[in-house]
């Protein structure tokens, strides 16, 4: 008669037990199942792991070279001073020192090097075409010489300090000089002067 009560009494716990786990499993598994949500932005701002879009640099509205040096200055100083003397003249020596030295410090000045090749033909065409047929002509003839001093004096052959102190201009006053710069406005000049003095 005790063994008859004992066995719906055990079946009864092991029901409850098995309804217990099964719920906790089931919880377990919609937890696990469920999607986790998302971080949110201030965690992930705390996190130096993700990108922080403060951090993230804006794109360049305008990469043009030009734009960031600007609007290349009036060559007419610097070109003028190759006018109104020629080769063989009194004093045409240090002409044509101190034409170099202009041309050398306007390059540098303009980083010709660094622009692009229209606007530094621009610059130096509109100065020329401007000029009367006399000047162009004049311009050409002392153009071999101006050209010769100025890579002298880039290059150091030869001793330019007397010439350069002579002409008036003090070396220690001088820039170091970016032989590209110059390089620059002499080959645009030579692409579009004759030599010789005829135009």
């Amino acid at each position: 008669m005790k063994n008859i009560r004992f066995v719906p009494l055990l079946a009864l716990c092991l029901c409850g037990a098995l309804l217990l786990a099964g719920c906790k499993k089931d919880s377990s598994a919609s937890s696990a199942s469920e999607p986790s949500a998302p971080a949110s932005s201030s965690v992930a701002a705390m996190d130096p792991t993700l990108p922080d879009d403060s951090e993230i640099p804006a794109p360049s509205v305008d990469g043009d070279e030009n734009n960031m040096l600007g609007a290349i200055t009036s060559p007419s100083g610097a070109l003028g001073s190759c006018l109104g003397w020629g080769p063989g003249t009194a004093g045409s020596s240090l002409k044509s020192v101190q034409a170099a030295v202009e041309l050398l410090n306007w390059s540098e000045e303009n980083s010709l090097a660094r622009r692009d090749g229209a606007a530094v033909v621009s610059s130096f065409t509109d100065w020329y075409e401007a000029l009367s047929t006399e000047e162009q002509e004049n311009f050409s003839a002392v153009w071999p010489i101006v050209r010769a001093q100025a890579d002298a004096i880039l290059s150091g052959e030869g001793d330019m300090e007397p010439l350069l102190s002579d002409a008036g201009i003090d070396t220690n006053s001088l820039p170091d000089y970016t032989t590209a710069d110059w390089e620059t406005l002499r080959d645009v000049v030579d692409a579009r002067v004759p030599l010789g003095g005829e135009a």
